[in-house]
């Protein structure tokens, strides 16, 4: 999921993916965060305004008459100044900085990836340095004008997860990821547009685009209120219909009843996907198809629906199975997609 995550985020190259090695995944978090770093070095590192209280002989900013008075400062030649100064030691890259460091000591991240953290760190001077305890307890976003450090954070906390001690229990980081449905729908909706767009190529566009309503109103300002529609994945294609995919990662992907009724596709899913339909279907200028697909493990469902008209199938993928059948599921879903793209050269 890692590899085809890091290629809708722009991370890793169609190569790069045929190179990574499955099973070393902290080598793939390694190479993943270097490749960030190489879209943040290209920006500049985020740095924010830090107001100094400083003295000296050699005065900077605005001049403290109140603290060089108080402190006799002219006795010894020196004034008392305030200035600021724009530093980058900020919350998100001491979480970066504080993953680098946890790739360096790291006797089982390949040699080629500690050197890489060595060099990166270079990048991160002046920067505090955090335990990876504090580091993951420090509130860190992606600044508005640098989104790119968004998938830098998130690898970043990923790596120190795993740093921590886990009372001897394997891979108890990769479990506490897995135990978190909101990060790993979004690492499995990610998952899902990089494969399709690796095996797809240039014949298809695969993107996750906004929708937006048919809606007016005299109170303009009452329209920010509408929720946003936006789809997880989407494939385009010239003469093709429009697939939108809605992936949904639960515990229990269905609705169960204990009075032992089968169960069902949650209503709230159903009524989203078809909202995507229907408002979509204005945006082409043509009926899209529909698919619900769900991450459940050791649950295998697949059925289509004529819904309102609109082709609507809900199928499951057993993420909690080997690679090579999770593989062969996948490829029973690029055939639903190409069914109407082709198959690619």
């Amino acid at each position: 999921m890692l590899v085809f995550a890091g290629r809708d985020a722009g991370l890793l190259s169609d190569r790069d993916v045929g190179r990574c090695d499955f099973d070393r995944p902290v080598d793939l978090l390694a190479q993943l965060l270097e490749a960030s770093l190489r879209r943040i070095r290209k920006r500049g590192l985020e740095r924010r305004y830090v107001t100094v209280h400083e003295d000296g002989a050699a005065p900077r900013g605005s001049f403290a008459l109140d603290r060089t008075v108080a402190q006799l400062l002219v006795s010894r030649g020196h004034l008392a100044w305030t200035a600021d100064d724009l530093l980058a030691d900020t919350p998100a890259n001491r979480v970066i900085k504080a993953a680098l460091r946890v790739l360096l000591v790291d006797s089982t991240v390949a040699r080629e990836r500690r050197r890489e953290a060595r060099r990166s760190l270079e990048l991160f001077a002046g920067v505090a340095d955090l335990t990876p305890a504090a580091a993951l307890g420090t509130s860190a976003s992606a600044p508005r004008m640098l989104p790119v450090y968004g998938n830098a954070l998130r690898l970043a906390r990923l790596i120190l997860e795993r740093s921590l001690p886990d009372e001897g229990a394997e891979g108890e980081a990769w479990r506490r990821l897995a135990s978190d449905p909101d990060r790993m729908g979004e690492l499995f909706e990610a998952f899902v547009r990089g494969y399709l767009a690796y095996r797809l190529g240039r014949r298809a566009r695969v993107h996750a685009p906004w929708l937006e309503w048919d809606c007016t109103s005299d109170d303009e300002a009452s329209l920010t209120m509408l929720p946003v529609l936006r789809t997880d994945v989407c494939v385009e294609a010239p003469s093709h219909a429009p697939l939108v995919i809605e992936c949904k990662f639960y515990q229990t992907p269905f609705s169960q009843h204990a009075w032992g009724d089968v169960d069902k596709v949650r209503s709230g899913h159903l009524h989203q996907i078809f909202t995507y339909l229907r408002v979509g279907e204005r945006r082409w200028g043509q009926r899209p198809r529909g698919l619900l697909l769900y991450a459940a493990a050791g649950r295998s469902v697949d059925f289509v629906w004529s819904l309102e008209g609109y082709e609507l199938r809900v199928r499951s993928l057993d993420m909690g199975a080997e690679w090579d059948r999770i593989e062969t599921e996948l490829g029973d879903l690029v055939g639903f997609v190409e069914r109407d793209v082709g198959r690619r050269n």
